[in-house]
């Protein structure tokens, strides 16, 4: 609201076009004023027989005329007062149209003490002091008018007493001026009321647009109810929310006819008024009560809440939750269920399998743990969104080979589990698991790709002795453990004797954990023979485990149980330290050769392990060999590649271990950048003059060393093997038990001191 000076003071515009209103509100008293005024005037004219009374007589009726036909043009429809500028002009119009009538009236009262007679003095002196009268009454809305008029009136009144001669009109006057004042003070009193009053409303007003604007604006719908239980306020939003008209928020009805009336409107289902009316009576009475849901019949769920207030009414608020619930329940779905099959996951199926088992503890179920054969393999050759699509359709699969009462579920990856019931004995059982296989393994059509792909199923049967969840699928873990074992593609029933093999592997990994605390493992180091040098060139370092009870515990034990427990990165970094240790002591000529396990090469973990252990040893990169094997350069050829190449670049040496046992070490002879490679000892069987086996034995060696590698041959034995390699082919170096065993480095290091095989 914009603020201006008027004539009035400083008030806000709309509280000064409320005062000018008052001011041409009512013709009535206006005109039966001035209709009056001229009466007696005329009267006074009549009785003194002086014309001037009826000219002034004529005046105010004329003045009056002209009051009104003004008044009647500001309160035409069609006439719009606009800004305060607009305002003051119609304000002074009425002061002086107001000051022309009292000064008339002065005018008479004048004539009459100046010539006239008793009558004539007391008439117009009494008209005056009525008007005078009626100023607080109907003229305080305006301080410029109250001042103009009594101003006027006193100076005329004053003027005329002092006409009429004599001390006693004078104090007469002297008597009638304090009440002058007064009517000025009621007047400014009247206009603090009224003034003040305007002021209120306005803020009532404004205060209830804002409370009207920010109720219909409101998300939720929103009821008050009057300490009588009926509804006293309502908003738009609860009127569109239950299908009410606008017209019902005028209607006094209790909380339950308002809904009765929204399901009449087809708004809410009838059949839950009830029960909603109920949990808020519940909740008027202080007692808790659970959540309180309203279906519409469009589908919707509003959510109703209470809150008590202190006059004893209370505030119901509906609130619009269907999209959170369907969230909600998006959520507990994803909690529960797979996201990629739809399955249930593993919590769902615990929970699920539970209830089954306690249900019916003594029908026969049984437990399948269903794991994919090769499927890691499609995913790192064709990725995982087609590892995706296969993993849908192996869950659809299942759902199909299964019944409507078997509960199926994946946990995770490729690994899937079956509660089959009822399972009324083995050779069921085993046939369903048969079932499974079969279908599981036929060829998949995804996109272009067509995959083929095996299964292995563990199976543990629910008896007396195992009826809770964990157990059963603990045991139903091991026999899968022992179907992969046994060659992949069948299905094994658990037997006890898994049990026992189970805690055994469970005693060895315990033990396992704590070897490095304790120091139990050791290096042991086999010479690598040259034969061109004529003396030992290099050792294998090879990690062995002294138990204190199980006593040597074989590499080929307890490796392979590292990589599973993901130890084996603690180890080849430990086996990384103690040979370049080892070997910074040994002649500046031989070298080191570890062995570095594939999961080392996930990452570029594996460099940095050498350089700390080349850093710490003080040992020269090129005394360092780096052996891996073929499953390294399977499971990401392209990290290995980055990582054999920065650790060439340090200067490390590069072996090959095991050449000839996979699929294609020819093509990374060609792109890796090996120095050597060490030929696996199955090439020795059946190894005879002008055979097979040593032809091909003999092209390998040409074919390397033309690539400039260096070749060596493992695990020979014999004097005959050593004799064979030595003549017909290009080996260039030579390791196994007839050269020396692995053994400990003060053993080895005396090897190095000149000495040279008797053999050679």
């Amino acid at each position: 609201m914009v603020n201006r000076r008027s004539l009035q003071g400083e008030v806000p515009e709309d509280i000064y076009r409320a005062q000018v209103d008052a001011m041409y509100c009512d013709f009535r008293s206006l005109w039966i004023g001035a209709f009056a005024a001229s009466l007696m005037t005329l009267c006074v004219s009549f009785e003194s027989a002086k014309l001037e009374f009826a000219i002034i007589a004529f005046g105010l009726t004329l003045v009056g005329l002209l009051r009104c036909f003004v008044m009647s043009i500001y309160n035409r429809p069609a006439i719009v007062v606009r800004g305060a500028d607009a305002l003051r002009r119609w304000e002074i119009s009425y002061v002086a149209g107001a000051a022309l009538h009292v000064g008339l009236l002065g005018a008479s009262c004048i004539m009459a003490f100046a010539n006239g007679d008793s009558f004539a003095r007391v008439t117009t002196l009494t008209v005056t002091a009525f008007f005078l009268i009626g100023i607080p009454g109907r003229n305080f809305a305006s301080n410029l008018l109250a001042n103009v008029l009594l101003l006027i009136a006193g100076l005329l009144i004053f003027t005329a007493l002092s006409l009429g001669g004599g001390y006693y009109w004078f104090l007469g006057f002297l008597v009638v001026l304090p009440s002058f004042l007064t009517m000025r003070k009621i007047s400014f009193r009247l206009r603090g009321v009224y003034l003040d009053a305007l002021l209120k409303a306005r803020d009532v007003s404004v205060l209830a647009d804002r409370f009207d604007t920010a109720l219909n604006n409101m998300p939720h719908g929103l009821a008050m109810l009057g300490n009588d239980g009926r509804v006293v306020v309502t908003n738009q939003r609860l009127l569109d929310l239950l299908k009410l008209q606008p017209s019902f928020s005028d209607t006094k009805t209790t909380i339950e006819e308002l809904l009765h009336h929204s399901a009449e409107a087809g708004g809410v289902c009838k059949d839950e008024i009830s029960e909603v009316v109920d949990g808020l009576h519940l909740r008027i009475g202080g007692e808790a009560f659970e959540e309180l849901l309203l279906q519409t019949t469009n589908g919707r769920t509003l959510d109703l809440t209470l809150q008590p207030m202190s006059n004893g009414g209370a505030v119901v608020l509906f609130e619009d939750v269907t999209e959170r619930k369907i969230t909600q329940a998006r959520i507990n779905e994803l909690a529960r269920f797979d996201s990629l099959t739809g399955l249930p996951n593993r919590t769902e199926f615990h929970e699920r399998a539970e209830d089954i088992l306690s249900s019916a503890p003594s029908s026969s179920c049984a437990m399948m743990f269903v794991d994919l054969d090769q499927f890691k393999q499609v995913n790192d050759t064709l990725g995982h969104a087609v590892g995706d699509k296969l993993l849908r359709a192996v869950a659809e699969r299942l759902l199909t080979t299964t019944s409507l009462t078997d509960l199926v579920a994946r946990f995770g990856g490729d690994e899937f589990v079956v509660l089959l019931r009822p399972a009324t004995d083995r050779g069921y059982v085993a046939g369903i698991a048969r079932a499974i296989i079969e279908d599981l393994s036929k060829p998949y059509q995804i996109g272009d790709h067509q995959i083929g792909i095996g299964a292995s199923i563990g199976i543990a049967i629910v008896s007396e002795n195992c009826v809770d969840i964990g157990s059963l699928l603990r045991n139903a873990d091991m026999a899968l453990y022992q179907a992969k074992a046994e060659g992949r593609n069948i299905w094994r029933f658990f037997e006890a004797e898994l049990e026992i093999k189970a805690q055994s592997r469970r005693n060895l990994e315990f033990d396992l954990r704590r070897a490095f605390d304790k120091n139990e493992f050791e290096l042991h180091f086999q010479p690598i023979y040259n034969l061109a040098k004529k003396k030992f060139s290099s050792c294998e370092a090879l990690i062995r485990w002294n138990h204190p009870t199980r006593g040597k515990v074989p590499p080929a034990v307890f490796v392979p149980v590292a990589e599973e427990m993901g130890l084996i990165l603690q180890m080849d970094d430990w086996v990384l330290r103690n040979a370049c240790s080892a070997c910074a002591a040994w002649p500046t000529d031989v070298r080191v050769a570890a062995n570095i396990s594939a999961l080392h090469f996930r990452d570029r973990q594996v460099v940095e392990s050498v350089r700390t252990a080349l850093r710490e040893s003080q040992l020269a990169p090129h005394r360092l060999e780096i052996e891996l094997t073929e499953t390294a350069l399977v499971q990401n050829i392209q990290m290995t590649r980055s990582v054999l190449t920065e650790l060439r670049q340090i200067g490390v040496r590069i072996s090959l271990d095991d050449f000839g046992t996979g699929y294609s070490s020819l093509s990374y002879l060609n792109s890796l950048p090996f120095n050597k490679i060490k030929i696996d000892r199955s090439f020795l069987r059946g190894l005879e003059r002008e055979g097979r086996a040593l032809k091909l034995l003999n092209g390998i060696t040409r074919l390397s060393a033309d690539l400039g590698l260096l070749v060596v041959m493992e695990g020979v034995e014999t004097e005959e093997e050593f004799k064979l390699i030595t003549d017909y082919t290009a080996v260039d170096e030579i390791q196994g038990f007839l050269l020396s065993r692995p053994a400990p480095n003060k053993e080895v290091s005396a090897l190095f001191n000149g000495r040279k095989l008797s053999a050679a």
